[in-house]
């Protein structure tokens, strides 16, 4: 009896001292006041030495988590290299030392982040129940936030499939977003007022923008290869294993425009589409049948129902001006030089353009400078 009274203090001990060794793996580090030579300083006085002439801020580190990149010390390439090394150097500083705002910051994109839910589509929940946790854990969002306090041991291969789901979750949306940006472009009509220097975006939901740049603004449509003009499209594409297929590899494909897509982030995208396109469209094959129209959303996190609803508030309530009328002859046409699709069309000539062509008639109109 004594032996098992003994045994059983033993293993009391043990799950007590790795119970502590657990919190002191999880629990912040107190920070040193110097790290890999340069100081560390509280957040408050490294902004301060941020854009002050008398201070390099390269020279410090300051004490909490700031996402951004401090400071700004000009495109050279010297300066842009100097600004990479510290903030590599920055980002081990706060891991090494696992402050709990950089924690949070690495689980920004997890599926399992609550704060991930309001985003252009609704396959989170699907994507979340394939998730099976075997040792009983509930599939609801985490309540922790803090990569150094997970509940889930990432050396599990459970980890593994978590990480991919958020990663595919997220590109995908992506991908959704940037063919749903670019068909928005091709579902307008441009009508230019050469002559006034303005340019009127229509769109297909009936709005009217009067813009002033007419080359910054002509010089942004691009017609996209994957149409996404709304939800049934994106619908249709998710319950299609070849459409999905489709619209991923021309994702991966696309080419970079960092007004739609981050450079980094979409290099990182593409090499995922081409290592586990199959995998992903598995997963969509799995979940197609729980995807509902209803509950998509757009980039603008809306659904269906909040568009036909602000269709309908703008219709009773807004006062249409001449230029809120939509001219006769539609959205697009045929451009007057190569006979292809074009959406941008002259006021004054009452001709059609195609992206390509438009700044031959421009300089028609004088505009030399185009």
């Amino acid at each position: 009896m004594a032996r098992l009274d003994s045994a059983a203090n033993e293993a009391i001990k043990l799950a007590r001292r790795m119970a502590k060794a657990r919190l002191d793996k999880e629990k912040p580090l107190k920070k040193p006041k110097y790290w890999k030579g340069k100081k560390v300083i509280p957040l408050v006085e490294f902004r301060k030495k941020e854009f002050s002439s008398r201070y390099r801020w390269q020279d410090y580190f300051p004490n909490e988590f700031v996402s951004g990149p401090p400071g700004f010390t000009g495109n050279n390439e010297l300066s842009m290299k100097e600004q990479g090394e510290w903030r590599k150097e920055f980002l081990k500083f706060m891991k090494v030392h696992r402050d709990p705002d950089f924690g949070k910051y690495l689980c920004r994109f997890c599926i399992l982040n609550p704060e991930n839910i309001i985003l252009p589509n609704a396959i989170r929940e699907p994507m979340m129940k394939l998730y099976h946790f075997e040792d009983g854990r509930t599939t609801e969002p985490c309540n922790v936030i803090n990569e150094f306090r997970c509940p889930y041991d990432k050396n599990n291969p459970r980890w593994e499939q978590l990480d991919f789901l958020s990663v595919s979750w997220q590109i995908v949306q992506d991908a959704i977003t940037y063919f749903m940006r670019l068909s928005g472009y091709k579902q307008s009509l441009y009508l230019v007022d050469f002559n006034e220097r303005t340019l009127y975006q229509y769109k297909s939901d009936g709005s009217c923008t009067r813009k002033y740049n007419i080359e910054g603004s002509l010089d942004e449509i691009k017609i996209p290869r994957i149409e996404i003009k709304g939800h049934n499209d994106m619908y249709y594409i998710m319950k299609d294993r070849g459409e999905l297929k489709k619209m991923l590899e021309e994702y991966a494909k696309s080419p970079i425009d960092n007004k739609i897509i981050y450079h980094r982030q979409h290099e990182f995208a593409a090499e995922h589409i081409k290592n586990n396109i199959e995998i992903i469209l598995q997963c969509f094959s799995m979940m197609k049948d729980v995807i509902k129209l209803e509950d998509l959303r757009d980039y603008n996190g809306k659904t269906v129902q909040d568009i036909e609803n602000e269709k309908k508030l703008v219709k009773d309530n807004k006062p249409q001006t001449k230029e809120d009328l939509l001219p006769d002859g539609g959205l697009s046409g045929t451009c007057m030089t190569c006979n292809e699709f074009a959406n941008i069309r002259c006021k004054n000539c009452n001709v059609w353009m195609c992206v390509n062509h438009w700044r031959e008639h421009a300089r028609n109109h004088g505009m030399k400078e185009i």
